[in-house]
């Protein structure tokens, strides 16, 4: 799988962004950041600054990780 996608609305943010997965492999790093680093550069709506990753243990086998 390349890609899930879990799309809703947030009380707070008023912008898009993203929760990625955290790397284990820091040379991968770079390229797990293209596709959101695309969408910034593209979409005024969107929010590379608000992409965030993420390494909590207890949000292993949610969308979010």
């Amino acid at each position: 799988m390349d890609f899930f996608i879990d799309i809703h609305a947030h009380s707070s943010a008023m912008n898009c962004f993203m929760y990625l997965n955290s790397v284990i492999d820091d040379s991968k790093k770079d390229q797990q950041l293209v596709y959101p680093k695309l969408l910034d550069a593209k979409t005024k709506v969107f929010s590379f600054m608000d992409t965030k990753t993420c390494r909590n243990p207890y949000k292993l086998g949610t969308g979010r990780r």
